[in-house]
């Protein structure tokens, strides 16, 4: 009997031990890492590219798992500015994160659209290009300007895109709902359903072309941009 008491009492102060040890290790851990890194938004952000990643895993297996999970990370995105800036915690790595999800987003569903619609895959790659050529036009113009965002411009139009209260999230979320649309609308859904999708859809499309027409319009001024500040620097050295 006192042996097993002593064992036990032996195996509890090992377990005490292996667990402190545990904590030890995490606390360390933890101190080493960047604190940026564990911001509440950019947490947010991993988030977002884990369930849109899962999505598409499955995007042909189970289509309603892949519409929600993809629906998750793009409600997402109107969730991590509004903690950053409610935490204090805006950061570059944060506006990075948050760009480049949004294109990886985007562009990934353009790719299956462009398998599921062959006809048409012409018109989606095409949209594809657009989408990350003229965001990566707009934060390098930005970039090369010294800006703090690239949500902004000089172009009336555009100004109004990135600054008028919701008509950024109204064009992004009709873009999102257009093409998620398209792709159940790919696949067999009952009758109610299909009804509904369809007309979503179509409601939103005028919704995403407004969208496309302003990645449009952002490539054209970004351009001008960029060739506007190699002007000033050529004007500079002459």
């Amino acid at each position: 009997y006192q042996r097993r008491v002593h064992g036990e009492s032996n195996l509890g102060y090992f377990g005490l031990c292996c667990a402190l040890s545990k904590n030890l290790a995490f606390i360390a851990l933890f101190n080493m890492v960047n604190p940026v890194y564990l911001y509440y938004p950019n947490l947010v952000g991993y988030v977002r590219v884990i369930s849109t990643i899962v999505a598409f895993v499955y995007c042909f297996h189970d289509q309603f798992l892949a519409t929600v999970l993809y629906g998750v990370g793009q409600a997402l995105d109107a969730v991590d500015g509004v903690t950053a800036r409610k935490f204090n915690q805006c950061s570059k790595f944060g506006a990075v994160l948050d760009m480049l999800t949004d294109r990886m987003s985007t562009a990934t569903l353009l790719i299956v659209l462009a398998q599921v619609y062959p006809n048409v895959w012409g018109l989606f790659a095409s949209l594809l290009v657009l989408d990350i050529v003229s965001h990566w036009c707009q934060m390098y113009s930005k970039l090369a300007q010294g800006a703090k965002t690239h949500k902004g411009s000089r172009n009336a139009i555009l100004n109004f895109y990135y600054t008028f209260p919701y008509a950024l999230l109204v064009h992004c979320a009709g873009q999102e709902i257009c093409f998620g649309g398209l792709f159940l609308l790919a696949f067999p859904l009952s009758p109610a359903i299909h009804t509904f999708v369809q007309i979503l859809t179509y409601v939103c499309m005028p919704i995403c072309a407004c969208k496309q027409f302003m990645n449009v319009v952002q490539l054209y001024d970004a351009i001008g941009e960029i060739v506007e500040v190699d002007y000033q620097e050529a004007q500079s050295k002459s």
